[in-house]
């Protein structure tokens, strides 16, 4: 649709509410603080824990967040994901609970982690960054169960970010309401707001006019279908306004204003949910104190719409641009947060900035860092991280960037970086334990993820296990313990000479005269993956004594360009 005839309006003196939050960017950081963190539920009204979330809304960067947090213990925003994620079948915890003894009045959740189901996850993150936007709309669109229709729609639940009442469900049970197709009606307005304008302030009474002329029966079918019961009933039936919020008189099906009391009403609540909440949309408000018949009717007085909106429903989303700089800041600029591209970027370089707040494009800077580079190539030894960024920035890397990731990749396997995986040692087989496992190590010890709830496992099918907390150093294990760790008594050592072993290596450094001769030995040095230490200052090259035949290799390279004579320096 195109071209809708609706009035516009002047907000000067309206109350103008926008979202400066940004939904898939807030889903993949929620993502992956349930990946690498083992969440268990509470017992009781299975919310998240409060310390969880406070650290969610400290990633998110949200103060807002945080003091709702620490006031109520909760926030609407991180519910929201939380609800969001798991209906998008990306996660998984238990939602019915069990009722302990005949006296419970309401569930209990015992042992209930938070899972994230990897497959769906992996394939969401492979999603280009319009995709991942249409699959949390759809998400949304799309109620999460249909017994929780009373619950789950416009009518009955004020938006996260909204300010309106909703309608009581007093009967809500019959009637016309457990007939509606919320997803179909969410899907035809969103169609139907293509046809406005960006950046153009629309008054919503002439876009509630423009339905009761064209579309009537857009929320309501004009044929009303028997409830579950069989029965037909009046078509405002399930409405209720009057004076105040607690009133119980329906809406007249006959009363000239039915429509906007009801659909018009709709209208409002739907433009305050999710076209906001993905901000497609920005409202505004009266400044006045409300005054008239409950919930609030004509009090969402405006809205516009902007172009991110425009070019997502008509597939004109352009990909990522991606640039590499000579000071190895990497620049993405990218018209929705590219959650997948971003996930991987992580793992190489660290954010310099936060994503602008722009409605239109989001542009983040990272700075590449040569210790994630080089725990992400133990973790896969096949990573071409040069290429990798070749295929991003679609464009050859600058010179002395290339050099450099060479240089770093030499390091890889100098060390491995684990983080929020624990060790298990047992005396046998553990089957309870295989699904946790990352890698084995060593018969009886292995590398495991979720420690916390593995424990909780072990724990349930009475193993009886023990966790130990390692600082820098080893925490001495219990003496009665069977383990290739210390025990307890191994803190006093015995008296007398100490059998002690030092390992020793040796480096080899050259000292260059002129900054050409530093630059071609470096760059060849690199190219040959020989793991080297650069003093650029000083014009000194370092490595192990081990790698002298791959220096002598280069050293035979430019034997047609450098006549070279080592003279040892005393010290």
């Amino acid at each position: 649709m195109s071209g809708l005839p609706l009035a516009r309006i002047d907000t000067s003196n309206l109350e103008i509410v926008s979202n400066d939050r940004d939904l898939i960017q807030d889903v993949a950081i929620f993502l992956e603080y349930v990946h690498t963190h083992s969440i268990k539920r509470m017992v009781r009204t299975n919310q998240l824990p409060k310390g969880d979330l406070l650290r969610i809304a400290r990633l998110l960067g949200d103060p807002e967040l945080e003091q709702a947090v620490k006031e109520s213990g909760g926030a609407q925003w991180i519910d929201l994901i939380d609800a969001l994620v798991r209906n998008m079948g990306l996660t998984s915890y238990n939602t019915k609970g069990e009722y302990i003894g005949y006296s419970s009045a309401s569930p209990s959740f015992y042992d209930n982690f938070v899972l994230v189901n990897e497959k769906a996850y992996r394939n969401f993150l492979a999603l280009t960054p319009a995709d991942q936007e249409k699959r949390l709309l759809k998400a949304l669109v799309n109620p999460i169960s249909d017994e929780n229709y009373r619950q789950e729609n416009e009518f009955f639940q004020t938006g996260v970010l909204g300010a309106l009442d909703p309608f009581t469900p007093f009967g809500a049970a019959t009637g016309v309401m457990p007939t509606l197709d919320f997803a179909a009606i969410r899907r035809f307005l969103l169609d139907l707001l293509t046809g406005c304008e960006a950046g153009v302030w629309y008054s919503t009474a002439s876009l509630v006019a423009y339905l009761k002329a064209n579309h009537p029966y857009f929320l309501i079918p004009e044929k009303l279908k028997p409830d579950r019961w069989g029965k037909i009933m009046e078509r405002y039936s399930n409405f209720h306004d009057g004076p105040d919020r607690w009133s119980n008189n329906h809406v007249p099906s006959d009363a000239p204003d039915a429509f906007e009391r009801v659909e018009g009403r709709y209208v409002e609540r739907f433009l305050e949910g999710i076209p906001l909440e993905l901000r497609f949309v920005e409202a505004a408000y009266s400044q006045q104190p409300y005054k008239g018949f409950y919930p609030q009717m004509g009090h969402l007085q405006a809205f516009r719409i902007n172009e991110r909106f425009l070019r997502l429903m008509h597939g004109q989303i352009a990909p990522p641009r991606v640039s590499v700089l000579p000071n190895f800041d990497v620049i993405v600029e990218s018209e929705i947060y590219p959650a997948g591209l971003m996930n991987q970027l992580d793992r190489l370089a660290e954010r310099a900035s936060a994503p602008n707040n722009g409605r239109h494009m989001a542009v983040i800077t990272l700075q590449l860092k040569k210790e994630r580079i080089a725990a992400e190539l133990v973790r896969n030894p096949d990573l071409d991280v040069s290429a990798v960024l070749r295929e991003w920035s679609k464009r050859d890397l600058p010179a002395n960037v290339a050099v450099e990731l060479q240089a770093w990749s030499g390091h890889a396997e100098q060390f491995i970086l684990y983080q929020g995986f624990g060790l298990l040692e047992s005396a046998g087989p553990l089957p309870e334990a295989d699904p946790f496992t990352v890698e084995p190590i060593k018969p009886g010890l292995r590398l495991i993820r979720q420690p916390q709830k593995l424990f909780e496992t072990l724990k349930a099918a009475a193993l009886v296990p023990l966790a130990v907390e390692h600082g820098n150093t080893l925490t001495p294990l219990p003496e009665k313990a069977s383990t290739c760790f210390p025990h307890q008594s191994a803190q006093s050592l015995p008296s007398g000479p100490q059998p002690l072993q030092i390992g020793r290596s040796t480096l080899v450094s050259l000292h260059f005269p002129s900054e050409q001769s530093f630059e071609d030995f470096r760059k060849a040095l690199a190219e040959a993956r020989c793991p080297i230490q650069v003093d650029i200052q000083a014009r000194v090259i370092r490595f192990a004594q081990q790698h002298q035949p791959i220096f002598l290799s280069v050293l035979a390279q430019l034997v047609d360009r450098y006549q070279v004579d080592i003279q040892d320096l005393i010290q």
